[in-house]
């Protein structure tokens, strides 16, 4: 795992061709394919789930926490610090909100990923090649480089 600061991860998005908007993130309205998130945190899982089947892969993935905590209730803070400590990595997600990870580290993927769509953070999960693209807000909706079913 490569840890990145917010800087960093916009360099990385910028090389890989992925838009930056105004606020330097990852421009979410340039996906074609929008949905609303279910109310279950079970059900969101297995849709961003369904998600890193298409975008984890042979190629680096970066994974993006952009907002977090907006729900205190949901919090899931100490959850994800334990899945980055396992990782080597100490310091706080504001200084260090981004990660670029192997396909062999796909399970702290899916274990990050999984935290925040349960807890309604916002994250970007971008595959550099072949390039896809998923987004998860804390306003409960999400879009996507590729059609996804919402259910299986």
């Amino acid at each position: 795992m490569k840890s990145l600061s917010s800087q960093e991860a916009r360099r990385w998005c910028e090389n890989a061709n992925v838009p930056i908007n105004k606020n330097g993130l990852p421009d979410s309205t340039s996906l074609r394919h929008r949905f609303e998130l279910p109310d279950s945190a079970d059900e969101r899982s297995a849709l961003a789930s369904r998600h890193l089947d298409l975008l984890v892969g042979k190629h680096r993935t970066m994974v993006w926490i952009t907002e977090w905590n907006v729900w205190p209730s949901l919090s899931g803070m100490e959850k994800f610090r334990n899945v980055r400590n396992a990782l080597g990595e100490t310091r706080e997600l504001i200084d260090i909100p981004a990660f670029l990870l192997s396909n062999i580290e796909e399970p702290s993927i899916r274990d990050m990923v999984d935290i925040a769509v349960r807890h309604l953070w916002d994250v970007h999960i971008i595959a550099k090649s072949p390039k896809h693209w998923a987004y998860f807000s804390h306003d409960e909706h999400g879009a996507s480089s590729t059609r996804v079913p919402l259910n299986t």
